[in-house]
C-alpha cells in the first residue's frame, strides 16, 4: 500500500519536474515541495506503524 502511494508521488514529481523545465512558477515550486513533504510524512508514519506505534 505505501509502496504504491510513494510510486505515484514519484511519478507526479517527475511530471512536475518536466513542466518546471519548460517554465517555472511559484505555484509549481510549491507543488513540488509539497510532494516531498507528503512523501516524508507517509514514510515516517509507516516507520512508526512498523514499530508498533499507532499513527495516522
Amino acid at each position: 500500500m505505501i509502496r504504491e502511494e510513494v510510486d505515484r508521488m514519484i511519478h507526479n514529481i517527475a511530471m512536475l519536474a518536466e513542466a518546471a523545465g519548460l517554465a517555472t512558477s511559484l505555484a509549481l515550486t510549491d507543488e513540488l515541495v509539497s510532494h516531498g513533504e507528503l512523501m516524508s510524512t507517509l514514510l515516517f508514519v509507516e516507520v512508526l506503524r512498523q514499530r508498533g506505534v499507532a499513527a495516522a
